[in-house]
C-alpha cells in the first residue's frame, strides 16, 4: 500500500506537493520549483514563524545561497498568490 501525500487547500488555491503543481480555482499557477518547495513548507506549519535560515537551510541543504535568491523565490511566490506584501495575507 502507497502512503498518499496530503493536498493543501487554502483560499481559492490548491497545492499538490506530490505533483509539484499549485491551482486557483482548478487552473494551474506556474510556480518555479524551489518557490513551491518554500510554499509547501509553509503549509506544512501553519501560524508558526520561520526564520529565513531555516528556510535557506530545507530547501537548498547543500547549496549555499545569497538570501537575495530567498527574496526572489518569496517574491515570485507572492506573485503567483497574488498577495500583496504592504498587506500580506
Amino acid at each position: 500500500m502507497s502512503k498518499q501525500q496530503a493536498i493543501y487547500c487554502f483560499g481559492p488555491f490548491r497545492l499538490d506537493p506530490e505533483a509539484r503543481q499549485l491551482f486557483r480555482d482548478e487552473e494551474p499557477t506556474p510556480l518555479r520549483r524551489k518557490s513551491g518547495e518554500i510554499l509547501w513548507l509553509l503549509l506544512q506549519r501553519p501560524g508558526e514563524l520561520i526564520s529565513k535560515n531555516e528556510i535557506l537551510e530545507k530547501i537548498w541543504p547543500v547549496e549555499c545561497v545569497a538570501e537575495g535568491t530567498l527574496v526572489q523565490h518569496i517574491s515570485l511566490l507572492r506573485r503567483a498568490l497574488s498577495d500583496d506584501p504592504r498587506s500580506p495575507s
